[in-house]
């Protein structure tokens, strides 16, 4: 009997042990960890989506705040984890469980806190988009713009046209977007989008704009939209929450005043609260940070005229390199003002082509470029191809395009690796640099006390 309790107390004493280990941030296992989780993180920035790797190592370190939070508190050094702990807490909410990665949101828990208003399809709408649409938009006062994406072609069938609806209702703003089928292409295409912001309201709780994600799935046929439990990872390309439209070149010429109202109608929301999806705000520090882009992309901080959401850890690396590289829309000095009007001005007469033309050139070209659509180089060659420019214009214009590529490729790629390098800092340096500090500033106090503590009793004997 006597010799079991002995060998309890020995297992007893060894989990106290290794827990306090564990705890013990000045320890070098303690240390390793912290440093192989920033490192992990590092090194995986880009890829799409949360890997298994990833989400394990996620899940681990939140076991570690159940275990270890209390004993950092009592060392006054919680606060030095804030980064870490949070930041971990966004992984797991993301991740799938999938071994490739979660290149989607799983949103059955999230529709449960979704406004249903707010994303639930109208009447005239409930059973996909009628053939008369424009009669219907036109008898219910809404807004729509028709265009082709620059960027995403849908599935089933990778289509590029889409309609976006503006229904605008009491207190909120619905935008719902149709896929529909490319002229070039065959296939019913099946995906509805509905963004429903919320506005700002505080008698009804709202300090800011509320976003609502919801995707509907129509059947072959194009009918009986049904609201999907797996939604795509909408904070992975909307920073802000609403996202301004650059449409391909050319698709959208006869709305171009709608476009612009459109877009300063998704600018006018500025901050947005994504709280029922994910908190964008601990998923990382600020990318862009050595090019200036968050001098507009810092969580809607200190800027009132433009606010923007900080590009995050998770937010696409594609879809920056396509806003910077192939757009040059992004980094907007890697041209010159006067050079990039001379580039629109010539593809303007690509805009101005007969639409069967632009059909013809984008359906030749998308199958050719993947799910990305023609850039200005494929452009430009056509015009000159056609002959509906010269040699020298092409020359030109390909050369302030080509010009401002490089520079912003090479700038993208800097801005890539020098991200890396902050979310090694911002999660594990600066953890373990906190915890140091406030240890070394605690045993500091620690000592002058007992040194205070010592004087005073010499002074009491004397």
């Amino acid at each position: 009997m006597t010799k079991l309790l002995l060998i309890f107390l020995l297992q007893v004493y060894a989990v106290f042990c290794f827990a306090q280990n564990k705890c013990d941030s000045a320890s070098d296992d303690f240390k390793q960890k912290i440093n192989q989780f920033g490192q992990l993180f590092s090194d995986e920035y880009g890829s799409y989506g949360v890997n298994k790797q990833q989400g394990a190592a996620a899940t681990d370190m939140l076991e570690i705040k159940s275990k270890c939070l209390a004993a950092f508190k009592e060392k006054n050094i919680d606060t030095c984890f804030k980064n870490i702990f949070d930041f971990s807490k966004e992984i797991q909410a993301v991740y799938t469980g999938s071994g490739g990665g979660s290149t989607t949101h799983d949103m059955t828990e999230t529709f449960k806190k979704v406004n249903k208003s707010a994303v639930e399809l109208p009447k005239d709408f409930k059973n996909g988009l009628p053939k008369n649409w424009k009669e219907v938009a036109e008898k219910n006062n809404w807004k729509f713009l028709e265009y082709r994406s620059r960027t995403v072609g849908n599935p089933p069938h990778n289509q590029y046209s889409r309609i976006l609806f503006l229904i605008e209702k009491d207190g909120i703003d619905q935008w719902i977007q149709f896929t529909v089928s490319d002229p070039e292409k065959s296939g019913q295409p099946t995906l509805i989008d509905v963004i429903g912001m919320e506005k700002q309201n505080s008698k009804a709780g709202l300090d800011r704009p509320r976003i609502n994600f919801a995707q509907y799935q129509r059947d072959s046929n194009g009918n009986r939209p049904t609201l999907s439990t797996v939604g795509d990872a909408c904070y992975r390309c909307h920073a802000t929450g609403m996202r301004q439209l650059n449409p391909a070149v050319g698709s959208y010429e006869s709305q171009k005043e709608t476009l612009v109202e459109f877009n300063k109608k998704m600018d006018s929301y500025g901050d947005t609260d994504w709280s029922m999806y994910i908190n964008v705000q601990k998923l990382g520090p600020h990318f862009g940070e050595k090019h200036n882009c968050t001098s507009c992309h810092n969580n809607n901080e200190n800027y009132e005229n433009s606010p923007r959401g900080a590009i995050h850890y998770l937010f696409s690396t594609s879809h920056i390199e396509h806003k910077m590289v192939s757009e040059l829309s992004m980094s907007p000095d890697s041209i010159s003002s006067d050079d990039r009007k001379a580039l629109q001005a010539t593809l303007d007469k690509f805009a101005a082509l007969p639409k069967e033309k632009k059909d013809s050139f984008y359906g030749k070209n998308n199958k050719s470029q993947g799910y990305r659509t023609a850039d200005y180089d494929t452009v430009l060659t056509y015009l000159k191809d056609e002959k509906i420019i010269t040699v020298a214009e092409f020359t030109a214009s390909a050369n302030i395009y080509r010009a401002g590529y490089a520079s912003n490729k090479a700038k993208f790629e800097d801005m890539k690796a020098d991200y890396r390098l902050q979310v090694k800092k911002w999660l594990s340096t600066d953890t373990l640099n906190c915890a140091n500090d406030k240890k070394s500033e605690a045993e500091k106090e620690n000592k002058n006390s007992k040194d205070k503590n010592n004087l005073n009793e010499v002074k009491s004997n004397q």
